[in-house]
């Protein structure tokens, strides 16, 4: 689905990421958590941070990415060079090799010189600003500049659906007047359900699409 902010065509994508002219905009992957549960004894599968590495790949061919901005917590645990993880994400790199990475810090990217030396990140700062908009992991008031709107992640938003059988939380783009919080990418991190109010619009990824929930 395709908005225009702020006179700039931003590109919501059903693999819960967004698309910024040449710009891959990716939040809350939170690489090695499967590993980290199942060092701690939890049979969870390994495979979800390879997984979510592919999407990146294919994305990335598929929209000519120039570069990709990880909004924060790339990593979940400060433990994950103990995990397979690495391997993977080397061979994430050797994919992307031509297209430059950056990354806005979360909270959870504890000990990242080792990724850094994997990955080379272009930036590793606290925000990116690109025209008029401003990328950054969570959304604080220090950060705040009028003149930009800021994407953020974080949050991991998410609506919550419910009929006669039950209930299921789906993943979401959460859209404020000056400000829109990114779905998490990593397909094995938890959600939080919002509570929109009516000046602010949903975007929800069901059956492979984004589609408006409106207000």
């Amino acid at each position: 689905m395709d908005l225009i902010i702020k006179e700039e065509k931003v590109k919501l994508l059903a693999e819960k990421a967004l698309v910024v002219n040449s710009k891959l905009i990716v939040s809350d992957l939170h690489l090695g958590k499967a590993s980290t549960f199942r060092q701690s004894g939890l049979a969870v599968p390994e495979s979800s941070s390879w997984y979510d590495l592919n999407i990146i790949i294919n994305i990335c061919q598929k929209n000519k990415i120039e570069e990709i901005i990880f909004l924060g917590d790339i990593i979940h645990s400060k433990c994950y060079s103990k995990t397979n993880i690495l391997q993977s994400i080397k061979e994430f790199k050797q994919s992307v090799d031509n297209i430059a990475l950056s990354l806005t810090i979360g909270n959870h990217d504890k000990n990242i010189e080792e990724l850094d030396n994997i990955l080379n990140f272009k930036n590793i700062v606290d925000y990116i600003d690109y025209y008029d908009f401003r990328f950054t992991h969570e959304f604080k008031d220090d950060l705040i500049d009028s003149s930009k709107y800021m994407i953020t992640g974080h949050l991991h938003p998410s609506v919550l659906i419910k009929d006669k059988l039950g209930s299921v939380r789906i993943p979401c783009f959460y859209m404020k007047s000056n400000h829109m919080v990114v779905p998490a990418f990593g397909s094995f991190t938890g959600k939080f359900t919002i509570k929109p109010k009516s000046n602010e619009k949903v975007f929800v990824i069901a059956d492979n699409k984004v589609i408006d929930f409106g207000r």
